[in-house]
């Protein structure tokens, strides 16, 4: 296959697209696409080459703008299939964003594809596919595909912290604390902005950072607050509640530790500090505070 590499089948597998076509005229052409899909993918995650081939016009053409390498005809597909599916097979998966039909015979499809192999790896391509329907069967004339960096998620590693999402806050006539927990845009980690009000006037605030380390292979956290200092937590579970190990470095330059400890009952969680210190000396401990979620 000379410079192509395994990851340039993706498009050759985008024939197989799930249409969301708002035109009523074009419905009856959607439902048979969309049985040719699964098809398709079916056929695809069996990894039967001569099959898959049925799905592309004797003149289809599959191109890598990245590259400006192109596989032509449906023997060169179907001999590439062979090659790549016999040397890393893997399962695929698609997303399509965007497909339009410029008469029932004829379909533009945008997506990404999607594979998952034996070891896990992924790999993810953008596309445009151009459909056609030829004796009575939907198939792929021609492909335009660019490979893209797959971006990670550990978010499976927080799903036990993922009751922390929401507005809490902790009031008594002296304090007012307030924490926000929501998620980063792709889960990968949980961001608390927090608020530290005493007798009614600001005091502090910050933000907390909790995601996995994947060389640590840990859930950590990073504090960073608007005295200056910077907080970085060790988090580990223990029947149902998170012990952290905390170790800051104070705006001023001193450094400071605590255990806290975070523990969900029902819509609230208590908050407790254990063996704090300042540049060594030892401070009483804080008894368990708790917070309870706002109600929508």
């Amino acid at each position: 296959m000379g410079s192509l590499s395994k990851g340039y089948f993706l498009l050759l597998a985008l024939f197989a697209v799930s249409c969301h076509s708002d035109s009523k005229k074009n419905n009856s052409a959607e439902t048979e696409l969309r049985n040719s899909i699964q098809s398709y993918v079916e056929d695809y995650n069996k990894h039967d080459a001569e099959k898959l081939g049925e799905y592309y016009t004797q003149d289809a053409v599959y191109y890598y703008p990245d590259t400006g390498d192109s596989i032509q005809g449906r023997a060169a597909i179907v001999q590439m299939f062979k090659d790549v599916l016999q040397d890393d097979p893997a399962q695929l998966t698609l997303n399509i964003t965007k497909i339009d039909f410029t008469d029932p015979d004829h379909a533009t499809e945008h997506g990404t594809a999607t594979l998952t192999f034996a070891d896990k790896t992924k790999e993810e391509s953008v596309y445009v596919a151009q459909n056609v329907k030829e004796d009575g069967k939907w198939r792929t004339r021609y492909v335009s595909e660019v490979n893209v960096e797959v971006i990670p998620t550990y978010s499976e590693h927080l799903q036990d912290l993922a009751w922390m999402v929401g507005k809490w806050s902790d009031t008594s006539d002296e304090f007012d604390i307030v924490n926000d927990v929501s998620w980063d845009k792709n889960k990968n980690f949980l961001k608390n902005q927090f608020t530290v009000q005493v007798l009614g006037k600001d005091q502090i605030e910050g933000t907390q950072i909790i995601g996995w380390d994947p060389n640590k292979e840990q859930v950590r956290s990073w504090l960073f607050d608007s005295d200056g200092g910077i907080g970085l937590g060790a988090w580990k579970q223990v029947d149902g509640s998170w012990f952290v190990d905390m170790s800051y470095v104070l705006g001023d330059g001193r450094k400071a530790s605590a255990q806290h400890i975070y523990k969900q009952i029902d819509d609230k969680y208590t908050f407790t500090s254990l063996n704090r210190d300042i540049d060594g000396e030892v401070l009483p401990d804080i008894d368990p505070v708790t917070f309870v979620k706002a109600t929508k």
